[in-house]
């Protein structure tokens, strides 16, 4: 949940002045936060489990704090059916400072519970502590599974019946101690996932000749088609091999991988962070297809990206024999 402070200000001013101080007392209903993870390593994580920071659970207080020693429990709900498991070590961080230990309740585990400690205080604000090298939360069940399913909105087709994509966890604290809970969770951590894989093309223009007779340029195109060739001298040339243009394969770096919590999908050796899973790896399949008089063969040039782009270009696709890692064309 990230706060917006001018929201919270005038939804906080509006409601004081119609209700006291210790009514008010209550988790703050901020916007709800969002991450977003590779739906290829939701499907490749033990169980279709999702794993993540605990600090991105946290809840605040608007109004009177949370008293030392009242009682007072804040949970994390998952839906019902999915299981919360916690890494050794975890702890409810009450103000960033002082601890307790979480429990997991519910049926199958899926409500992760902070008692407000018994010293200390008053307290505004508790998180989950974080993990220091991978994510120390993970989340599993039959609503976290279909984050595998590359469903995405605008990004993928949707079946006539779409799973859903989006896993809502909410946040909740009792009452105790002069301190006021919530009468209804309120909407704390959404999981979402996205197809981490897409597909850009960058054409070339082919110029061809439909009447049989050739075409007036400079230089003229022969019947059937040509690719006009800049020489290094500045002159220009045809010839009946070319280059047709790009075809980028590309995997976004910004999609948290579901086996660690981290942002490296593509793996320790090119993010250079060694607690980073294997890289995602997936197939291409390409289909050159036409039936223009002078292409009687086709093929396509691996190659890799640099710096984020593609380096293939026309220089790289000679005539002749076809590299030896060329992928023939149909």
């Amino acid at each position: 949940m990230r706060a917006r402070t001018g929201l919270g200000l005038g939804a906080a001013a509006l409601a004081l002045l119609s209700f006291s101080s210790g009514a008010f007392a209550a988790g703050q209903p901020q916007p709800n936060n969002q991450i977003a993870f590779s739906a290829q390593t939701v499907a490749l994580s033990p169980g279709n489990a999702v794993t993540f920071q605990g600090g991105n659970l946290f809840y605040s207080v608007v109004g009177t704090p949370i008293p030392p020693a009242s009682g007072v429990t804040v949970s994390f709900i998952a839906p019902q059916g999915q299981t919360f498991t916690l890494a050794g070590g975890t702890t409810c961080l009450w103000n960033g400072v002082t601890t307790t230990v979480p429990t997991l309740t519910g049926a199958g585990n899926f409500i992760i519970n902070c008692p407000v400690p018994a010293a200390g205080g008053p307290f505004t604000f508790v998180s989950l502590s974080s993990g220091a090298t991978t994510g120390n939360v993970a989340l599993s069940g039959p609503d976290v599974a279909r984050l595998g399913q590359n469903i995405y909105p605008g990004q993928a087709p949707l079946p006539t019946n779409p799973p859903s994509s989006f896993v809502q966890i909410n946040a909740s604290a009792t009452s105790g101690g002069g301190f006021t809970g919530d009468t209804a969770p309120i909407p704390n951590l959404a999981l979402e996932s996205r197809n981490s894989f897409s597909l850009f093309l960058g054409g070339a223009i082919l110029g061809i000749d439909l009447t049989g007779n050739g075409l007036t340029l400079t230089p003229p195109i022969p019947p059937g088609g040509g690719f006009v060739v800049n020489q290094a001298n500045g002159t220009r040339t045809v010839a009946t091999a070319g280059f047709l243009g790009d075809l980028w394969v590309n995997q976004s770096q910004f999609d948290l991988d579901a086996r660690t919590g981290l942002f490296c999908i593509n793996g320790p050796s090119l993010s250079g962070n060694p607690n980073c899973a294997a890289a995602l790896s997936g197939n291409v399949a390409v289909t050159l297809t036409g039936d223009f008089a002078t292409i009687t063969t086709a093929y396509l040039l691996p190659t890799q990206a640099a710096a984020g782009n593609p380096v293939a270009s026309q220089a790289t696709c000679t005539p002749g024999t076809p590299p030896q890692t060329a992928l023939r064309g149909r």
